[in-house]
């Protein structure tokens, strides 16, 4: 059985807005991120060094904001090979 909890956090530094996730990304909880991604209305950064997992909407969700040009730093060996990876 996978975990289904997540913390979503964004803050504010000299470089710009950091949008962190903490735990697994699920389907569950895509409106939530979408949200706050499009509430950012600008280029920011996506701190994955505290994601543990993603399913495939999750993953989805991720790589597109990756394509629409969003940095991601962070992230997990595994991570970044899901990230890479093809669907």
């Amino acid at each position: 059985m996978r975990p289904v909890a997540i913390r979503i956090n964004s803050r504010v530094t000299p470089q710009g807005v950091v949008v962190e996730l903490h735990g697994w990304l699920g389907q569950e909880v895509l409106g939530e991120l979408e949200n706050l991604c499009d509430s950012i209305g600008g280029p920011f950064l996506l701190d994955l060094s505290q994601l543990a997992g993603t399913d495939e909407a999750g993953l989805r969700a991720l790589r597109g904001r990756v394509a629409a040009g969003v940095r991601v730093e962070g992230a997990s060996h595994y991570i970044q090979l899901l990230l890479e990876g093809e669907n």
